[in-house]
């Protein structure tokens, strides 16, 4: 209840010097209430009172301002506190500065991240492993691998440890951009450091392999998961059937798509069109219908690529009323 606050606190402040004069924590909590309800106006209002009664605001009073800017997507503005935090003699924390990050390396323009995070070492504050995190985030998202290693280097050399957020991020960054190597290395570091990969970075890697076209390596990848105890998903059986139809290897697809069955998991839509359009290729046609009646039994809908496949095939063997049908 702001305004109930903001009434009692009014009552402290039209006193002085009595015996109900009001304190940081009490200047705080109306601040807090303020911008509970959304009223960051009131708030710096609160704040400004603060100062004029002769009682510093502390990095609390701060950081709940940029706080609420920043999780309503007004990062900019929340940014600008940073300022006015340095204006009034109070040193932003990590925290104050790792919110700001947050939604800048979710948001479209994810690079004042970069910015933010330098303008904290400037300043002398440490970042932590969160920090980190989320501007390898950012990395991970653009696929920037020499970013990656820059980021993790600093880690090391400022002796912030990394955390399964670290390892998975940055495997994924190496992945998107195609460096195997670079993601393997990893996944092995996350292994001698005893922190135990979750199928999601897994995938990653089998999913890198599957863009090199290393069927092998892709499949080491998925059997040293099945030894730590992990279960396959349909996103790494789609990556072992992807990389058998990008060497042109059909049969040994197929069979993957029948372990996928046989593992009781859901093909996915991409799944089906990448079969059917395998199946195409191969001049299988009774083969690619009888996966998209199967698509149609389990209830996954048939997308225009799955059709254009069929299509084309029929139409690559001269066989037009089948196209038609």
């Amino acid at each position: 209840d702001a305004s109930r606050a903001e009434h009692w606190l009014s009552a402290m402040t039209d006193s002085p010097g009595g015996p109900l004069e009001p304190n940081t924590i009490c200047y705080n909590a109306v601040i807090h209430a303020c911008c509970k309800a959304g009223d960051v106006e009131r708030a710096a209002y609160w704040i400004d009172q603060m100062t004029a009664h002769g009682i510093r605001p502390t990095v609390n009073s701060f950081s709940t301002i940029i706080d609420r800017l920043a999780r309503t997507g007004d990062i900019a503005t929340a940014e600008g506190w940073l300022d006015r935090m340095a204006q009034a003699g109070v040193e932003a924390d990590v925290v104050s500065y790792n919110m700001i990050l947050c939604n800048y390396s979710k948001s479209s323009e994810p690079e004042h991240a970069f910015s933010v995070f330098q303008r904290m070492l400037e300043r002398g504050v440490t970042p932590n492993t969160v920090s980190f995190n989320l501007v390898l985030n950012v990395h991970a998202r653009t696929g920037d691998s020499a970013g990656t290693r820059q980021r993790l280097q600093d880690m090391r050399r400022l002796g912030v440890e990394a955390d399964r957020v670290t390892y998975s991020t940055a495997i994924k960054a190496f992945a998107k951009q195609g460096d195997v190597r670079g993601a393997e290395a990893l996944l092995r570091e996350m292994h001698s450091s005893r922190i135990q990969p979750d199928v999601q970075v897994f995938n990653a890697v089998i999913g890198a392999c599957a863009r090199a076209k290393d069927p092998e390596r892709a499949e080491k990848w998925l059997q040293q998961m099945a030894k730590d105890g992990l279960k396959a998903d349909a996103a790494s059986y789609h990556a072992m059937i992807e990389v058998c139809a990008q060497i042109g290897d059909f049969q040994r697809a197929e069979q993957w798509f029948q372990k996928l069955d046989k593992a009781a998991l859901q093909a996915s839509a991409s799944t089906y069109n990448l079969m059917v359009s395998t199946c195409a290729k191969m001049g299988d046609m009774h083969r690619a219908e009888h996966l998209l009646s199967k698509m149609e039994a389990v209830q996954v809908e048939a997308t225009g690529m799955t059709y254009n496949s069929l299509i084309s095939a029929c139409a690559k063997r001269g066989d037009i009323s089948r196209a038609e049908r």
